[in-house]
């Protein structure tokens, strides 16, 4: 990516880091609009997303890009921005490290950042269209039936292992967050992944037992559609025999001991819920 300096239409500087083959005159002119102006533009929309992000898509050389800004006002994260670098940076350099373990993501175009008049710092991060749906989705609409499900859950749990296994972790791994492009059971059966929302990935140098369950205990949503409690013991068992334990110095004393602590990892995150697959139980202390 090479690094330019643009003006805004209040002419305020804007830094950004572009791809080579993206460094268009009016894809520069798209980048320096905030969210309300490149929504006056056809073929716009915006998406749902959390209050501390705005999301656009829009069309452009036919192809399908996304704009995420992000507004980071908060205290802390003006102090995260200013030691770590803005949450689109940051998404870069995630993607980058999943990028090294051959973990795919939509692909980064550009990032932007500036600070707007109003002391809110807002970073802008710009991607490509990824064929596929998110996990979450799938599962909730697609009633999968058993051999299916078997072979998603078996891929799904290596998959993650494969990241947790190179000291990686995503941070917000949640299903919503887990593009799945294609289930193939015959030739070789297999299941294709990405991984979206890549700002909080990180390289961390001990992979404590906390951070994996933050990982596990996100995915482990209680409301997942045709997913069983069966199908989620064997995500587990798939990925507690891919794990290199001994590697990440994390010494679980089984599997039963494992699923324990993600379970009741995960009612704290996500409450009391009811589906027709999973009651969670309060943990005892």
């Amino acid at each position: 990516m090479q690094s330019l300096t643009i003006k805004n239409r209040r002419q305020s500087s804007l830094q950004i880091r572009i791809a080579d083959h993206w460094k268009y005159p009016d894809f520069l002119e798209l980048l320096s609009l905030e969210p309300e102006e490149l929504l006056r533009l056809p073929q716009t929309t915006l998406l749902s997303t959390v209050p501390s992000t705005t999301v656009v898509t829009t069309v452009f050389r036919n192809q399908r890009l996304y704009f995420k800004y992000f507004l980071e006002s908060r205290s802390i994260s003006v102090l995260k921005t200013m030691f770590r670098g803005s949450k689109a940076m940051r998404a870069l350099k995630g993607a980058k490290l999943l990028s090294k373990i051959s973990i795919d993501t939509p692909e980064i175009i550009a990032v932007r950042q500036n600070r707007c008049p109003a002391l809110q710092h807002v970073s802008l991060l710009v991607t490509c269209h990824k064929e596929g749906e998110n996990l979450r989705s799938i599962l909730r609409t697609e009633n999968l039936d058993c051999r299916m499900r078997h072979l998603l859950v078996s891929c799904l749990g290596e998959f993650i292992a494969h990241m947790h296994n190179n000291r990686i972790v995503h941070g917000d791994l949640h299903p919503g967050n887990i593009l799945m492009s294609g289930i193939r059971l015959s030739n070789g059966a297999s299941a294709s992944f990405a991984l979206m929302d890549t700002e909080r990935v990180r390289k961390v140098h001990a992979l404590n037992s906390r951070k994996i369950f933050r990982d596990l205990a996100l995915l482990n949503h209680p409301n997942l559609g045709c997913i069983t409690p069966l199908d989620r013991l064997r995500f587990i068992a798939t990925y507690y025999k891919e794990m290199d334990f001994q590697k990440n110095n994390i010494r679980p004393s089984d599997i039963r001991g494992l699923t324990a602590k993600i379970h009741a990892m995960s009612y704290y995150r996500y409450g009391k819920k009811r589906t027709n697959n999973l009651e969670y139980a309060t943990p005892k202390k």
